[in-house]
């Protein structure tokens, strides 16, 4: 079916009503069974929490809060654990999402409730090149942050991932080109047998002629020890409808929709299992998550399919918990807004049959800028001493962390 009609067939049949369902005049949507949410495992009438408790012992602490006399907006956080400290990176800007003031800062805990006060782990750049946060690597002897540098966000601009190393938390190496042509997302996807996994987005060339007209996820994978070795791409099909840039008027449109930002865990049968974020204009979203499947431990990618997974068409995470349990932190709604922020599980790594609160009402935001979504926004995932920490931008000006406690999510 051509892509465009494909997207037409697609808008008539995800019109959605108010408690989620799918509704159509039209052939109904074929959610795919590769990722399939329990029927009433959220409760819709319920806009806060779904209807989800929290896992006892779950906590959250606060790690940078927006002040009269520091930036007011905060994104894209991570969090890894290096000699005795925890780490923390993310976006930071003084008001406005993405501009051209934008850096990457860091912030380090010995105990994960203390946090210092960020300082930049790059520097502010002139014109329309910004810096934003990626990941975590790190060996138990050497850090590395993984720092994004991108202009406008359309295909044919800068996106690119460097790296800035460390041996002690305190003296960083100046910055090394990772990728030219790509952003990562999150701290590498670490498989059993030691490959490891990076996922993020770049531009590509839909339409065949050359140009550098589309943004879609890039997954790239390395079978060496160290996240500064050699990289090879992943193959994946481009995403059945897609994001295009145009400036017939001197300003820029979105065309379509696309789908990006992955996460991804593992399956019982040693599948991979990828979750993306689909968005793009209103009305083309299907706010719900897609997925694609690999077969060969993450060289060759499935088409991505959609699923019947709410999504609030934000960034999500995926992983798996230390008995194999399959999860996803994503914020399942169908709408912008990014609440609640729910931790859900799956034992066989299709079927998501319980879900845990992570956040629910988010307080007042403070502060105004653009793109400053209200909730909770870009998880990311970590485990460490007996917790699993979940680490967010809440409203896009603080940014928090929620650590749940592993043995109250271990199988019975």
């Amino acid at each position: 079916m051509r892509h465009d009609l494909f997207i037409a067939a697609l808008g008539m049949a995800c019109a959605l009503s108010t408690n989620g369902l799918a509704q159509s005049t039209e052939t109904p949507v074929e959610y795919s069974p590769l990722l399939v949410m329990k029927e009433g495992l959220f409760d819709m009438s319920d806009s806060e929490t779904r209807g989800l408790a929290e896992v006892p012992g779950t906590e959250t602490i606060t790690i940078f809060r927006a002040q009269d006399d520091t930036r007011k907006f905060a994104n894209h956080p991570n969090l890894t654990w290096f000699k005795g400290h925890y780490y923390a990176t993310w976006q930071a800007t003084p008001v406005n999402e993405d501009s051209d003031d934008s850096v990457a800062v860091i912030s380090r805990s010995a105990d994960g409730h203390n946090w210092s006060q960020p300082i930049d782990i790059a520097p502010v750049l002139e014109g329309e090149v910004y810096h934003a946060s990626g990941g975590w690597w790190t060996d138990g002897e050497t850090l590395v942050c993984m720092i994004l540098r991108m202009e406008l966000a359309q295909p044919g601009k800068v996106k690119q991932t460097f790296v800035r190393t460390t041996t002690d938390g305190e003296n960083w190496t100046p910055m090394h080109l990772l990728f030219p042509d790509t952003v990562v997302d999150s701290n590498p996807h670490v498989l059993p047998e030691g490959r490891m996994i990076l996922v993020g987005h770049g531009g590509v060339d839909f339409t065949g002629d050359g140009e550098i007209d589309t943004l879609a996820a890039r997954i790239w994978y390395t079978d060496t020890a160290d996240v500064l070795g050699a990289w090879k791409q992943a193959q994946m099909p481009l995403y059945p409808v897609r994001r295009v840039w145009s400036s017939p008027d001197g300003k820029l449109e979105r065309n379509l929709t696309y789908g990006t930002e992955p996460g991804i865990f593992e399956r019982p049968d040693g599948k991979l299992t990828m979750v993306l974020r689909q968005s793009g204009k209103r009305g083309e979203r299907t706010f719900r998550t897609w997925v694609s499947i690999s077969e060969d431990r993450g060289q060759t990618w499935t088409m991505p399919a959609i699923t019947n997974m709410l999504d609030s068409c934000s960034m999500q995470r995926a992983g798996n918990l230390p008995d194999g349990t399959a999860f996803m932190v994503n914020c399942p709604n169908v709408e912008l807004r990014r609440v609640p922020l729910a931790l859900t599980l799956s034992d066989d790594g299709i079927h998501l049959d319980r879900s845990y609160l992570v956040r629910g009402a988010p307080p007042p935001q403070r502060y105004k800028g653009w793109s400053k979504t209200l909730g909770y926004s870009y998880p990311g995932t970590f485990m460490h001493d007996g917790y699993l920490w979940i680490i967010y931008a809440t409203n896009k000006e603080d940014v928090e962390v929620t650590r749940i406690p592993l043995e109250a999510l271990a199988k019975k």
